[in-house]
């Protein structure tokens, strides 16, 4: 029988010598990894930013739509009863 190893127990060490991993990662590129990682979170923070906005924005419009809407329904129903008198009147 051989003495073969299960999958289960063979580690990245016993694949790779030390001088294979050394220069795997350097410590720039892991800082410029971290800073392009900074710089694509702020940009989805500003593009959530302006989409809140765009939200908050929409609202309000909204708003402002059903105001306008009630305030003719109550026009509407002003000049119903104006219009109801007129008729009595005649």
């Amino acid at each position: 029988m051989t003495d073969t190893p299960r999958v289960e127990d063979i580690r990245l060490g016993d694949l790779a010598t030390k001088q294979d991993l050394v220069n795997l990662a350097t410590k720039d590129d892991l800082a410029a990894l971290r800073e392009e990682t900074r710089q694509e979170f702020a940009a989805l923070h500003e593009v959530f930013a302006t989409k809140e906005d765009m939200k908050s924005g929409f609202n309000l419009m909204m708003g402002e739509f059903g105001k306008l809407r009630a305030t003719q329904e109550e026009q509407g129903r002003i000049l119903a009863r104006v219009v109801a008198q007129l008729d009595r009147m005649a």
